[in-house]
C-alpha cells in the first residue's frame, strides 16, 4: 500500500510551445496536439489474430467490394431482363449463369459475416485443401466439414470455371487479334430496324444463314 502520496492544489501554470502525441488514433489529445505521430495499435503489436478488433476490421472490411459486386449484378440482371433488346439474345446459360454469381457472392459474404477468423482456419483447412488440387489429387474429406457458407463459396467457383467452355465467357479466352488487319463489316438490313429491336423473338422474319 502506499501510505505517502504528496498532493498539489494547484496545477502547473503557463503556456506550452510544442505539444507532440503519439497515437494510433485522431482522439482529442491528437486533435488539440501540433504534432501527431503515428504508431501502431494494439492488434498490429500483437498479431492480428489475437485480439477482438481483428473479427470487425478484417473479413468485414473485405465484404464492402463484395456488396457493391452484389448491387451491380442486381442491376445488371435488371437491365437484361426489362430491355426489350436484351432481352431478345439472352439465353438460358445466361440465367444460370447470373444464379451461380449470386451463390458466389452471397456464399462470400456468409463467410465474412458468419465464419470468423478467417485467417486462422484458411491456413489449417483450405490450404491444404487447394494444395490437393494444384497437385491432381483433391481431398475432400477437410472441405467436407467446414461451414455451409465455405462450401457454397468453393462449390460455386468451381462451378463458375466448368461453365466457361459453355457460356459467354468464352469470349476472354479468345484474344481478337485478326480485328487488326481483317476486312470492316457491312451489316445490312433487309427488314425494318425499328420492327426488328421491338421483337421478342430470338430471330425476325428469315432465319440467317450465318448464325
Amino acid at each position: 500500500m502506499v501510505h505517502d502520496i504528496e498532493f498539489k492544489k494547484e496545477a502547473a501554470r503557463g503556456k506550452m510551445d510544442l505539444v507532440v502525441d503519439i497515437n494510433f488514433r485522431m482522439d482529442t489529445s491528437a486533435l488539440y496536439s501540433d504534432i501527431v505521430l503515428p504508431t501502431a495499435s494494439w492488434y498490429e503489436k500483437a498479431d492480428i489474430n489475437s485480439t477482438d478488433m481483428h473479427t470487425f476490421i478484417h473479413p468485414l472490411s473485405e465484404s464492402i467490394p463484395a456488396l457493391g459486386a452484389l448491387i451491380g449484378l442486381i442491376l445488371l440482371v435488371k437491365r437484361r431482363l426489362t430491355y426489350k433488346t436484351l432481352l431478345v439474345v439472352t439465353n438460358k446459360m445466361d440465367m444460370v449463369i447470373y444464379t451461380v454469381l449470386f451463390v458466389q457472392i452471397l456464399s462470400g459474404l456468409g463467410v465474412a459475416f458468419f465464419v470468423r477468423w478467417g485467417s486462422s482456419w484458411f491456413a489449417s483447412a483450405l490450404t491444404p485443401y487447394l494444395r490437393s488440387v494444384f497437385t491432381f489429387n483433391p481431398d475432400t474429406s477437410v472441405l467436407a466439414s467446414a461451414p455451409i457458407f465455405v462450401q457454397l463459396h468453393v462449390i460455386s467457383a468451381f462451378l463458375i470455371i466448368a461453365l466457361i467452355p459453355f457460356s459467354r465467357f468464352m469470349h476472354f479466352l479468345v484474344a481478337p487479334v485478326d480485328y487488326l488487319w481483317r476486312k470492316y463489316q457491312i451489316v445490312v438490313w433487309n427488314w425494318n430496324r425499328k420492327s426488328i429491336r421491338q421483337s421478342t423473338k430470338h430471330t425476325f422474319g428469315k432465319r440467317p444463314r450465318n448464325h
